[in-house]
């Protein structure tokens, strides 16, 4: 066994070398995600076949693993969502699919290639999902993709590890590498400094704007490390602020148990999960149960990956702030048990077909994205920005067929000057094609025409029907059913009334107050 001291870092790690020993790790190979990205949708199987994975961890509840093999059907379309649910006041879990999530595409990728793959994360059983007093335990809403999160600052960016990161990214207390001499000021955050070197507007997707937007054109790999800085980012700034919740620090604990059991025989694990925990996965070599501090000797065992050494060193502050957590009451627990409760039963799982709509985050939908058919156009053109282009050209076209069905007038020459305005706005940005945030611009100033009323309204409605969708999946045949589903089926079996088996239509006159059955009948 060999013992490397964890050199201890101040607040001012350089992102870039932080980013790169991420990238670099092997054991087990990082890919961090959204759960709806399109730009990391499209490069996960180029990445796993780089890796040449051997197991797939992706993360998901153990319980959902039976489901794996129905999720990647060929048959089945997405969008598709896995349930499951613990007792009357355990935790729910909701996971919603769409071609353009990475761990989809990683599952679909598994399958293709005949790889196994493991879900990694917390059984819904397990105590851990309820250890934060007062926060909701949806493990659905993965802190790992936050919905703002920030990111390398350019997935097309020279990857040299010398190289400073851009100006502002890192915190105003951390050195000024110029000088030599501290800089004063206040403390700013990584994602306050990324979401500064955007567009500036305040509420931009910084995901979209750090990642998605830059991602066409560049290779896999510097796509993979722009959401590895993501997570980075995300996760110094968290401990800096609060600490790490500890209801994932009891997820992490799990995720690198099993990572470790699945790369046991010197198997090639990739593990595909929220760029938030990629950080904490990354020394899964030596299953480090108990968070190492910035001073104290960390242990590798023999053929651990250089990258899991040197990120103990550029991220050790990270993990010595793993034992920091949200504020709980006196008494609380501070950590939790990653191991189910041998009583605690088992939690009633389900595959659902899903729906565009749903997935918007304006629905409600915590950890859903804006506007899902662009989304699917933006995975369609596997990141070619001509491609890109014509897909935004399209949208434009259908929005203006839209506002004419309306009774608006939106013709060749608004559709060609949107059309333009959205390129200029990428190029004024140094995007390789527009985004959805340069569209959205240039359709608000052309179609909009600055009416909130009338044209506005209409403009809004066109835009759910072209940019949202309400697409609808479907299972593949032979997949079990379960829930509300087959209980209504059985019900309208029993009470003799149109149903699956004998669907034909047909008039019942029900009299409830003198036969029992035409009481269940109106009653159903």
């Amino acid at each position: 066994m060999t013992t490397f001291s964890a050199p201890s870092t101040g607040a001012a790690a350089d992102p870039r070398v932080s980013v790169d020993a991420l990238a670099a790790s092997a054991r087990p190979y990082l890919i961090g995600v959204r759960h709806h990205s399109p730009a990391l949708a499209a490069v996960v199987p180029a990445l796993l076949d780089a890796a040449g994975a051997e197991v797939v961890c992706v993360e998901l509840p153990a319980d959902f693993q039976h489901w794996l093999p129905y999720l990647s059907d060929p048959a089945a379309r997405a969008p598709l969502a896995l349930v499951g649910s613990h007792g009357a006041d355990g935790p729910m879990g909701f996971y919603p699919f769409a071609d353009f999530s990475p761990e989809l595409a990683a599952i679909r990728w598994a399958r293709q290639h005949d790889v196994e793959v493991v879900c990694c994360d917390l059984p819904l059983t397990d105590p851990g999902w309820t250890t934060d007093p007062g926060t909701d335990p949806d493990p659905g809403t993965d802190p790992g993709a936050d919905p703002d999160p920030g990111a390398d600052p350019d997935p097309g960016a020279d990857p040299d590890p010398g190289a400073d990161p851009e100006p502002g990214a890192g915190p105003a207390s951390g050195p000024d590498r110029t000088s030599g001499a501290p800089v004063t000021g206040p403390h700013r955050s990584y994602a306050t400094a990324l979401r500064a070197s955007g567009t500036g507007r305040d509420g931009d997707d910084l995901w979209d704007r750090v990642v998605e937007v830059r991602a066409p054109g560049c290779p896999p790999e510097a796509v993979r490390r722009a959401a590895l800085g993501v997570g980075w980012a995300m996760r110094t700034d968290s401990v800096g602020g609060d600490g790490v919740p500890a209801q994932d620090l009891a997820r992490e604990r799990h995720m690198r148990r099993v990572l470790a059991e699945a790369g046991a025989g010197g198997r090639r694990v990739a593990a595909v999960v929220g760029a938030f925990h990629a950080p904490a996965l990354v020394a899964t070599a030596t299953e480090a149960v108990t968070p190492a501090s910035t001073s104290a000797p960390s242990t590798v065992e023999p053929g651990a990956t250089q990258a899991a050494v040197a990120v103990a060193g550029s991220t050790a502050e990270v993990r010595a702030g793993a034992t920091r957590t949200v504020a709980a009451p006196a008494g609380a627990p501070r950590s939790a048990s990653t191991r189910p409760d041998p009583g605690a039963g088992t939690a009633t799982t389900s595959l659902v077909p899903y729906t565009f709509d749903l997935l918007d985050s304006r629905s409600g939908y915590p950890a859903g994205i804006r506007d899902p058919r662009w989304q699917q156009l933006v995975l369609t053109a596997a990141g070619d920005p001509e491609r890109i282009r014509a897909a935004a050209a399209r949208a434009v076209t259908d929005l203006c067929r839209e506002l004419r069905a309306a009774g608006h007038t939106a013709g060749t020459g608004e559709a060609a000057e949107t059309v333009r305005l959205a390129d200029d706005l990428a190029r004024l940005r140094d995007l390789p094609a527009p985004g959805r945030g340069e569209v959205l611009e240039a359709v608000t100033t052309v179609l909009g025409q600055g009416e909130l009323l009338g044209r506005g309204r209409a403009l809004a409605t066109a835009l759910e029907t072209v940019l949202v969708g309400t697409e609808r999946g479907r299972t593949a045949p032979g997949t079990p059913r379960s829930g509300l589903g087959p209980a209504v089926e059985a019900d309208l079996t029993e009470l003799r009334l149109p149903n699956p088996d004998s669907p034909k239509p047909r008039e019942v006159r029900l009299d409830p107050l003198r036969t029992e059955l035409d009481g269940r009948r109106e009653t159903l």
